[in-house]
């Protein structure tokens, strides 16, 4: 088998290569520029050190790969607010979207305003926490911080504001007040 196979369609290149002891390919596709040398896909061999699968900028750079191992990585060439989205078919408000700038999770909401944000306009159950017939369902509030308080709030628009939670300052008694804020206050 010859060693340099190239096949040419239009828009694009595919340069690669293989071997008749074993069936290894590598694969180059080159984006179809005067200068053709910017890469955006390339496989290589078997080695468990190796990715499978990567994408990389015109300066080599990874910004996406999947490893031997089943590692997933794909990284932004800048910072972006839709860093990375999952869109359902008519491609309206994102299903999931990785707010890259501010670090931030958002499902069912395309601006999530704090680290993972779920939203659902249907006014439907949002997050369901269920087990088996005989285990126990456990919703976790952890503090990070010995003197930090695990709370929950419930927020309603417009109108009171509700916490629940161990307040860590006060014996880590179970408290429930109006505001966060005022935790066992009122």
């Amino acid at each position: 088998m010859s060693s340099n196979n190239v096949i040419r369609q239009p828009g694009f290149v595919i340069k690669g290569s293989q071997t008749t002891t074993r069936v290894k390919q590598s694969v180059l596709i080159d984006v179809p520029t005067t200068t053709q040398e910017a890469l955006i896909l390339k496989t290589t061999d078997d080695s468990s050190t190796k990715n499978l699968f990567e994408v990389q900028d015109s300066t080599d750079t990874v910004m996406a790969s999947i490893g031997a191992s089943g590692k997933a990585l794909f990284q932004n060439f800048t910072d972006s607010t839709t860093g990375f989205q999952i869109l359902d078919k008519d491609g309206g408000t994102p299903i999931f979207n990785v707010d890259t700038t501010n670090e931030r999770v958002g499902i069912g909401n395309n601006a999530p305003a704090v680290s993972l944000e779920v939203g659902d306009a249907t006014g439907e159950e949002i997050i369901r926490v269920s087990s088996g017939a005989n285990s126990n369902a456990i919703l976790s509030a952890n503090s990070f911080s010995s003197t930090g308080n695990p709370l929950t709030q419930y927020i309603v628009a417009g109108g009171n504001n509700w916490a629940t939670g161990v307040d860590n300052a006060d014996s880590d008694k179970y408290k429930i007040s109006f505001h966060i804020t005022d935790l066992g206050t009122n």
